[in-house]
């Protein structure tokens, strides 16, 4: 289990993101250059060392991961931008296959348009979860 993956089952199992975007546009990695919007894509920007953890065989992972949100329109960018924190942010226990989960803002990239229309912004979270050391 890795921290996209954890992320991605948040944002799958969250009720009012499946109602505006089916689980064939939450990716994870890449998102197709023609996928329906809105869409989301999960990828991990950095990864801290892993911290052994004294007599239980774990490590202790934290990562950043960035949740891009691509829009048809800047209200629906912010409207899922939203979405997407309330459903990640402020999360722990056992999520996704991961153990001693955590997961806390960490900032949010700038508003883009790119050439096609598409509006973008991005919502960076800090995952920390526990994994064989």
């Amino acid at each position: 289990m890795n921290a996209v993956e954890i992320v991605t089952t948040l944002l799958n199992a969250d009720p009012a993101i499946a109602v505006l975007i089916e689980p064939s546009r939450i990716k994870a990695g890449m998102l197709p250059q023609d996928a329906a919007l809105p869409a989301l894509l999960a990828r991990e920007i950095s990864q801290v060392e892993r911290l052994k953890l004294v007599r239980v065989g774990k490590a202790l992972v934290t990562s950043r991961i960035e949740v891009a949100v691509r829009a048809k329109s800047y209200r629906e960018q912010k409207a899922v931008l939203a979405l997407v924190i309330h459903a990640c942010a402020g999360r722990t226990g056992d999520i996704g296959g991961g153990t001693s989960v955590a997961i806390t803002n960490a900032g949010a990239g700038p508003d883009l348009v790119d050439e096609a229309g598409i509006f973008q912004q991005a919502q960076d979270f800090r995952v920390t979860h526990e994994t064989d050391a």
